[in-house]
């Protein structure tokens, strides 16, 4: 995963969060939470992006270790 595509996600976020306002269906005091979970690999530079601006990303391996701490059954 390349920070490229952590940014036009961010923008894509951005922008419906734009809509939301003007349709007034967002409350100010909603907090706003990017996640942004691939079977892929991230970049170190988007990783560091990420990071930077609180998105929270997650790669095929890390969110199977997340399910298994959960303890849910996947089979």
């Amino acid at each position: 995963m390349k920070e490229k595509e952590l940014r036009e996600f961010v923008g894509g976020g951005i922008l419906k969060l734009q809509e939301y306002r003007e349709r007034r269906i967002w409350n100010p005091l909603t907090p706003i939470v990017f996640a942004f979970w691939t079977t892929s690999d991230f970049h170190k530079s988007a990783k560091d992006y990420a990071r930077n601006i609180g998105i929270w990303f997650m790669n095929g391996w890390s969110f199977a270790r997340y399910v298994r701490e959960l303890g849910i059954n996947i089979e």
